[in-house]
């Protein structure tokens, strides 16, 4: 699937998902009953059947380990972090950012479902939308660590895979996502500029963050949202 290469990426079966209750990590943050070692063994064998690059990124390998996943062909990268939770039960975290802690991510705190479900409100009429590489923005040292690298590596407070959206201008985007924001609850108010587009703060009583509209090289827009104030 060229706008998601992760779409058929191997979720060990049987698990739950929305770990911990976090339900803003959904199908990617899953629990199984099965002990670390095998849980390894498993994803060292369906990566490679499914045509996923991996590379270890950390971890200590006997409670907790890192890799680095991307899909054969796809720029796109994302963590699959693999954390021991007892003798026969291990967690397992599919995202744009690695955890080497098990009770960190038991005690962080998740992102409201509204902003969760953020790239989801995007319009798609008029040429589609599509994950976000470093080719597509204007400033990519913005938005990556380092982005000549083969599987870059987004900055930290950006939540989820930013999207390249054709065929509306940052106002229609803009629009948008302020109507569906309000209907939720949320304020979303011109903050300043950043990445060569407009940020706008994402405020309730319990929650801030950021929306970026930046203009990409193609002539899109590209919808990034950030936990934090970026810059």
């Amino acid at each position: 699937d060229a706008k998601d290469p992760f779409a058929d990426f191997p979720h060990y079966s049987p698990s739950t998902p929305n770990c911990y209750g976090k339900t803003d990590l959904g199908e990617n943050c899953r629990e199984t009953e099965l002990s670390f070692s095998a849980l390894l063994a498993y994803f060292n064998k369906a990566l490679a059947e499914r045509k996923f690059d991996s590379a270890p990124a950390g971890g200590n390998g006997t409670t907790v380990k890192i890799f680095q996943v991307s899909k054969k062909g796809s720029k796109m990268t994302q963590y699959l972090s693999i954390l021991k939770d007892g003798e026969n039960k291990t967690t397992y975290l599919l995202a744009p950012q690695p955890i080497d802690s098990l009770d960190k991510l038991k005690k962080a705190e998740g992102i409201p479902k509204a902003i969760a479900d953020l790239y989801d409100q995007l319009p798609t009429a008029g040429g589609g939308t599509n994950d976000a590489t470093p080719g597509d923005f204007v400033q990519p040292d913005s938005y990556y660590k380092d982005p000549a690298a083969s599987l870059p590596e987004q900055l930290g407070a950006i939540y989820g895979s930013p999207k390249v959206v054709d065929g509306s201008t940052a106002d229609q985007i803009y629009a948008t996502l302020k109507a569906y924001l309000s209907d939720k609850g949320y304020t979303a108010e011109p903050a300043e500029t950043y990445g060569g587009g407009p940020l706008y703060e994402i405020k309730d009583a319990s929650f801030t963050g950021y929306l970026n509209l930046a203009v990409g090289q193609g002539g899109g827009v590209i919808v990034v949202v950030w936990t934090k104030k970026p810059g």
